[in-house]
């Protein structure tokens, strides 16, 4: 969307939840060791700004896909460190097979809550502390503030993904790649809406879209045919991939609709 006008989406803009853009590494040969490789290089970059390493998002997990899923790291510091400095930590990082590394201030983290609550809520969910401080434990994320967010991503990638249909119908990879990078967007909606239904905590993408389509009444279907699609379970041709990109599709306009009329 540029100044309100609703362009055709690039693939990563359909995976972004709010601005906490991630940007992958080689992805390929990552291995446990490089965990504390990083911790060392963080803090040689950074010394005692440091706050919190934290590792979060599907590494560690069963929907964790090696040299396909991301391996993301939060920095948290005390000051703003300086760009040249991180710049040049951010290229080591990806030489390891990190995605370029979520770099904020603890203060932009108080502050800014009720600006990103599904982004901080996604890193809460499935987070592991390498070095420092536990930020996440104490962390409290309003439903309120949750429920609009929720609602905007849900609504904004039904409208761009719907767009990008028009674009791509005649496309099977594009179309592929369109399903593949939403799942992103999705997992981080609907683990808001599970927060927002007070359930525990899912251990894989799976029980979490049963946990919270099943209740709204949505179908499952769609969802799940998706991650066979990105487990490599199923091999659509053009016409199957375009059936399961509209009732895909479909998901985020029922998702929206659910939480338009939500009461928190």
């Amino acid at each position: 969307m540029v100044s309100g006008v609703l362009v055709v989406a690039p693939v990563e803009e359909v995976a972004q939840v709010g601005v906490f853009r991630v940007l992958a590494g080689k992805r390929a040969g990552f291995r446990e060791e490089y965990l504390k490789l990083a911790v060392e290089k963080t803090l040689k970059a950074i010394g005692d700004n440091v706050v919190t390493i934290a590792l979060y998002g599907s590494y560690g997990t069963k929907d964790y896909l090696p040299g396909i899923s991301d391996v993301n790291l939060l920095i948290v510091s005390k000051k703003e460190p300086d760009l040249a400095n991180i710049a040049g930590l951010s290229e080591e990082l990806k030489s390891l097979g990190f995605a370029i590394p979520l770099i904020l201030k603890k203060e932009f983290i108080d502050t800014s809550l009720d600006i990103f609550p599904l982004e901080y809520l996604k890193m809460m969910s499935q987070y592991q502390v390498l070095y420092g401080k536990d930020l996440f434990k104490d962390l409290v994320i309003s439903k309120t503030h949750l429920r609009l967010q929720c609602e905007r991503e849900a609504k904004s990638k039904y409208l761009v993904l719907r767009q990008a249909y028009l674009e791509s119908f005649n496309n099977k990879k594009r179309l592929k790649l369109l399903l593949l990078a939403s799942l992103k967007a999705l997992s981080a909606i609907l683990w808001g809406i599970n927060y927002l239904m007070g359930n525990d905590r899912p251990e894989d993408t799976r029980a979490l879209i049963g946990l919270v389509l099943g209740p709204l009444g949505i179908g499952l279907s769609p969802v799940s045919m998706v991650l066979d699609l990105r487990e490599g379970k199923i091999r659509p041709n053009l016409n199957e991939l375009r059936e399961l990109y509209i009732s895909y599709v479909g998901v985020f306009g029922e998702l929206a609709s659910a939480l338009d009329k939500w009461e928190v």
